[in-house]
């Protein structure tokens, strides 16, 4: 029921880098997250209170042992979303979103 952020990834804010959540693919958790259309919002709240708005732009699929993805880069702020899919959650779902 829980998301987790990644702490060798960014914590959210407004300067260039990535921050890194996952959780799993049930309905009281990322299952919801199948249903995301491009430009679709989600709304992070840090620890002091600030929110920060991020637009959804794609995803792609990964194998689990794709490790790497925890230490993206980017020049600019994103929020990157991970959860299992697939018949035996043998694949990974990445999704990708701008800050607005």
């Amino acid at each position: 029921t829980e998301a987790f952020f990644a702490t060798v990834s960014d914590r959210p804010s407004n300067q260039p880098g990535s921050t890194f959540i996952y959780g799993h693919n049930r309905p009281n958790a990322f299952g919801p997250l199948a249903q995301l259309g491009i430009n679709d919002e989600v709304v992070l709240t840090g620890d002091d209170g600030t929110t920060f708005r991020y637009a959804y732009v794609r995803d792609a699929r990964i194998t689990p042992e794709a490790t790497e993805i925890l230490y993206a880069t980017s020049d600019v702020p994103q929020l990157i979303l991970m959860t299992c899919e697939g018949l035996f959650n043998e694949v990974r779902r990445v999704m990708y979103f701008t800050l607005i």
